[in-house]
């Protein structure tokens, strides 16, 4: 049976390619081979029958055997919000998968998830053109930790993917379609690999492609809400993850946008210097979208920023995380409730993914480092020692950045953060609103970040006031 792998056009070729390498470890009747020519579809939030119906077509165009699945990973959105489906055409073997976003639900590299959802799609795909619409019964509204789990509730998706499983009845099911002993145990050979990779152990330390460019105070907050399964804590750490962004973006383009001292008083006349809000973030987000671009030469790599952004607080404002996160959190209410913030998350992850298609280009522009020690080469060579900031993990990587400066004034500092711009190679101080410094509510070394009067551990959460500089 001939599987055919492809793609949307507007999702990255680096995926597929990893999806069918993991597919292709586990040999068996499923052959699985990756069509040379993407789907030509665009339309975001699409109807089923529009994206079926274009899958048709590309079948038509390549003459594709009635008999070959054909598989469309895509970065659009559907509808419904499915992470997958079948075609529900009895006769028609397509899927498509949504291959991003993966990350807010389980932490994981995407490839492991999306081959897990191919597999499972072909199996239903042939249980659903034995038994009809009758299939639809075997599907558990709540979840057993089975293939057939529905995951009404999307962070659901977490449990079945780590227990990479088929209950008994779902079985029998596919053994009466009849699916042949031989797929079955080709297909559990690729649950059990991609589950292996899912599983809550020591590799959750490990940092992920999704993260390992992002700043720590983002790609913590980003692990945390993608480890968190309990609807409360979901929702809690989605409003975390929001703030982080966009709290970060507004202290790094403070930093690329004022003059060296401004910066103090902007945050003074927006209200950042005392107990900021997280509709403050977002209005200051907003004004520096407005200011001149011109201070910092290497922001003319990013043209586009200003549209971004503005995009960004357009969604913030219409989205009710503002007014949930200072109202309902902030101020103390907790809604006990808990199955009622299963809706909340519903409605903000999709906000989420938005902000972070925005403003994650944004971020990977630059290193994240801590300087602890500068070894001059000859003339303007030196060799910068840092700790690398960027990622998830604590264990914060030292490396040695080879550097040149024509300006003594340029030459970072010891003991104090950088961005460091990847094209220009410019190094744009970061502190005293980031440090790699001592929390003082638990004396352990953590990155810090500006937080009004007080710096905020992210890693833990804890607030100290801060010392003036």
């Amino acid at each position: 049976m001939i599987i055919r792998i492809t793609r949307t056009t507007g999702l990255s070729q680096i995926i597929l390619n990893k999806v069918v390498a993991i597919l292709r470890q586990h040999t068996g009747p499923l052959k699985f081979e990756m069509e040379r020519e993407e789907l030509e579809f665009n339309n975001d939030y699409f109807e089923w029958e529009d994206f079926f119906g274009q899958c048709t077509k590309y079948r038509q165009k390549h003459d594709l055997p009635v008999d070959d699945f054909l598989i469309v990973l895509t970065e659009l959105n559907d509808n419904n919000n499915f992470f997958s489906i079948f075609s529900p055409q009895q006769e028609d073997r397509t899927v498509f998968v949504h291959a991003i976003g993966w990350e807010n639900y389980i932490h994981s590299e995407p490839e492991n998830p999306i081959a897990y959802q191919v597999i499972e799609n072909i199996l239903h795909s042939l249980c659903f053109q034995y038994h009809g619409e009758h299939f639809y019964n075997a599907f558990h509204d709540t979840p057993i930790g089975c293939m057939n789990d529905m995951c009404g509730w999307k962070p659901d998706i977490s449990f079945k993917l780590r227990t990479g499983d088929i209950c008994p009845d779902c079985m029998s099911i596919l053994e009466s379609a009849p699916v042949s002993k031989e797929i079955i145990g080709q297909c559990i050979a690729v649950f059990e690999s991609v589950r292996l990779n899912m599983l809550f152990n020591k590799e959750l330390q490990t940092t992920k492609t999704f993260e390992m460019n992002l700043p720590f105070p983002v790609a913590i907050t980003k692990r945390k809400l993608s480890t968190t399964l309990e609807p409360l804590r979901k929702v809690l750490m989605l409003i975390d993850h929001f703030d982080s962004i966009v709290r970060t973006a507004v202290l790094m383009l403070s930093k690329l946008t004022m003059k060296p001292g401004e910066s103090e008083s902007f945050f003074q006349r927006r209200g950042l210097n005392d107990f900021p809000s997280l509709s403050r973030w977002v209005d200051a987000l907003d004004e520096l979208t407005k200011k001149n671009y011109g201070y910092y030469p290497e922001l003319r790599l990013l043209p586009d920023i200003k549209e971004k952004i503005q995009e960004v607080v357009k969604i913030s404002d219409e989205s009710e995380i503002i007014t949930m996160r200072n109202e309902q959190r902030g101020h103390g209410y907790i809604n006990l409730e808990n199955s009622g913030y299963r809706d909340y998350f519903q409605k903000f992850i999709t906000v989420m993914e938005n902000i972070e298609r925005l403003l994650y280009p944004f971020f990977y522009q630059f290193n994240y480092y801590h300087v602890i020690g500068l070894q001059r080469l000859q003339g303007n060579q030196f060799i910068v020692r840092i700790s690398n900031l960027s990622g998830s993990n604590i264990a914060f990587i030292r490396e040695d950045v080879p550097s040149q400066f024509t300006d003594i004034n340029a030459i970072p500092r010891h003991n104090k953060c950088y961005l460091l711009n990847k094209k220009s190679g410019a190094w744009i101080e970061l502190s005293p609103c980031f440090e790699y410094d001592v929390c003082s509510a638990c004396g352990h070394k953590r990155v810090l970040i500006y937080d009004g009067k007080y710096m905020l551990d992210p890693f833990i959460g804890h607030r100290f006031e801060r010392q003036q500089p």
